[in-house]
């Protein structure tokens, strides 16, 4: 009927391969342009009579963060009990946050 063909509207001037590779470069030239992940800022504070304590952790978590909040757990936990975790953050590694939730149990 009409010689219409729906596949038609589609332009073919790339082959498959060769979308797949256009693609994929693309996405590598817009990943390189994007800034590397940087730790989480993480702040201590503990009251002047020494009675409590809190950890504020800031910025996106990255690998690393895990070991450098068991620390900052120690010293701060040395000096006052730690009563408050506060987070804020745009998300990161998930299992390194995960790790961290478990340190805070």
């Amino acid at each position: 009927m009409g010689g219409y063909d729906n596949h038609a509207a589609i332009p073919m001037r790339y082959s498959f391969p060769r979308l797949v590779i256009t693609i994929l470069l693309t996405l590598l030239a817009l990943q390189s342009e994007t800034p590397s992940a940087q730790a989480a800022k993480l702040k201590m504070s503990t009251d002047p009579k020494k009675t409590c304590s809190s950890i504020r952790i800031s910025g996106e978590i990255i690998a690393g963060d895990y070991n450098r909040f068991a620390d900052a757990l120690k010293k701060t936990a040395a000096v006052a009990p730690v009563r408050r975790v506060y987070l804020n953050n745009i998300g990161g590694q998930l299992l390194a946050a995960l790790a961290m939730t478990d340190l805070i149990r």
